[in-house]
Order: C-alpha cells, then sequence, then structure tokens
C-alpha cells in the first residue's frame, strides 16, 4: 500500500504555461464521509474506486489502496448510491525539480474554487518544497484541502473558508 504524500494550496493566479499543459475532466463520487474514505472515479473514460486511510499523525498523509477498476455499468449503478459528488477539470503543470502540479478548476456548484496539490516522493521533499509564485496558501490540513469535504457542497457554501485562508496570508 503505497503512502501518498502530498501538499495542497489555493490558487492565487493561473499559471503562464496552462495552455500547454495537459488536461483530464474527472468526477468524483463519495460513499462514505467526509474525510474521503471510499472514492470512485471517473477520468478520461476510466472508472476506479479506491480507498484512502489515514496514517498516524496529523499531517495528512494517508496510504492509498491500489485502485480496482470498475465497468461503466457498475460505474452507473454505484454512482447511484453516493450522496456527494463533484466535477473538475485537472490540469498537468510542470514545475520545478522534475515536480508536476496538479491544478483544479472545479465545476458545476463549486465552478471559481481552484486548488493545486503536489505529491511527493519523500517527506523530506514534501517538507522542503517551495512554492512556486502562482501558489496561494496552503490548505493541505483544512477542511477546503479535501475533496471529500468540498463533494457535494457549492462555492458559496466553501468562499467563507476560503476567505479566512486568504486573509490570513
Amino acid at each position: 500500500m503505497p503512502a501518498e504524500r502530498e501538499r495542497t494550496f489555493l490558487v492565487a493566479a493561473l499559471p503562464e504555461n496552462l495552455k500547454a499543459a495537459k488536461h483530464a475532466d474527472i468526477e468524483q463520487f463519495y460513499i462514505t464521509d467526509e474525510k474521503g474514505g471510499l472514492r470512485m472515479r471517473k477520468i478520461d473514460g476510466r472508472v476506479e474506486l479506491t480507498m484512502k486511510l489515514p496514517i498516524a499523525g496529523d499531517n495528512k498523509d494517508r496510504n492509498e489502496l491500489d485502485p480496482f477498476l470498475l465497468s461503466e455499468k457498475t460505474f452507473q449503478k454505484l454512482k447511484k448510491i453516493a450522496d456527494r459528488h463533484l466535477k473538475k477539470r485537472r490540469y498537468y503543470v510542470p514545475i520545478h525539480d522534475g515536480l508536476v502540479a496538479e491544478l483544479d478548476l472545479y465545476k458545476d456548484k463549486l465552478k471559481g474554487h481552484r486548488s493545486v496539490e503536489v505529491e511527493f516522493k519523500s517527506a523530506k521533499d514534501k517538507r522542503d518544497f517551495a512554492p512556486p509564485a502562482w501558489f496561494g496558501p496552503e490548505i493541505t490540513n483544512e477542511a477546503v484541502g479535501s475533496n471529500g469535504f468540498l463533494a457535494g457542497k457549492s462555492y458559496k457554501q466553501v468562499k467563507p473558508l476560503i476567505d479566512k485562508l486568504k486573509a490570513k496570508k
């Protein structure tokens, strides 16, 4: 079970190289609680089911079970029992040191929300990361940094939380 080490940020400005970046449209459905847990994701026609389990401590690192691939028919049945979902377009933006920033522009009810996350190979890399200028305040340990929390909510509902975080910076 691989450890998922990531940091998540709000987006202060869109990066200059966004138009050249690869992207994918993503739909995510949650069948458990707001901490994420069981997640079903459809990304560019591929459907997967995965579970993320917290690692001891409070740093938001998680163990992610390898995803199970699902058929479209199974996906259609399971999404009926999911009570929370979201849609977004993810851009894969190369940044320094060979890292890739995953920039999410949310759609539908969450339109207007933007976040970016970076995954790391080690705890040291995660700790030592210097975000590019276009990154905004860090939200790794905040509720709005979790898609499980965001799913089913509107931008109007989460904007006050986002504004408080921006004011801290």
